[in-house]
């Protein structure tokens, strides 16, 4: 079954703004704007990511070198470490003199990584760059983050459709009695 998020979630605003006036349906979908703007502005939103880079089996090296595996942007060292795919784990080795932290402490052994799938799952940092391992399916990824990305510097602000209380749809959220599985199609697979 294939289901749009965005879609359910402005059904779910017009089902919860459906007993207001005209005015407040506006306001709860101005607040709403206004949230989704300060998620993809905030320290670690959607502007700051910079990379990603799907991992093969073996090993995979790290740093600001363009031509590796996972290239991260300057002012990273050239060679941070590598990231190694064996058996279904992702191990991190971190190069010798290099000043990697490992969830805020430093990172100076190897070391098994957590992906996104798991709670509080691993973060390593060389100076403004953050990255991290993440699951989807049966293939691992890393997704790299910088705080000083030039999306997000350069970021003014989306660009919305007025709002037109003639499309909102009135609607009652009725849940399941008991949960109820959805499958969703993704970009992997």
């Amino acid at each position: 079954m294939r289901a749009n998020p965005a879609g359910l979630l402005l059904l779910l605003l017009g089902a919860t703004a459906a007993g207001q006036p005209a005015g407040g349906y506006q306001k709860t979908i101005a607040e709403w704007r206004a949230q989704q703007e300060a998620s993809l502005k905030a320290e670690d939103g959607w502007l700051t990511v910079v990379g990603l880079h799907w991992l093969k089996a073996g090993e995979s090296r790290v740093g600001s070198n363009a031509s590796f595996e996972v290239p991260l942007p300057k002012p990273a060292p050239d060679r941070v470490g590598t990231i190694t795919i064996r058996a279904g784990t992702v191990r991190f080795k971190p190069s010798a003199g290099v000043a990697v932290s490992l969830n805020g402490k430093a990172a100076t052994v190897e070391v098994e990584l957590k992906p996104d799938t798991t709670p509080n799952y691993d973060v390593l940092a060389v100076g403004r760059v953050k990255f991290f391992v993440i699951k989807r399916e049966d293939r691992f990824g890393v997704r790299v983050k910088d705080n000083d990305s030039a999306a997000r510097k350069e970021f003014s602000g989306l660009r919305w459709y007025p709002v037109d209380p003639s499309w909102r749809v009135q609607a009652r959220f009725i849940p399941w009695d008991k949960p109820h599985p959805l499958t969703f199609e993704t970009a992997v697979g």
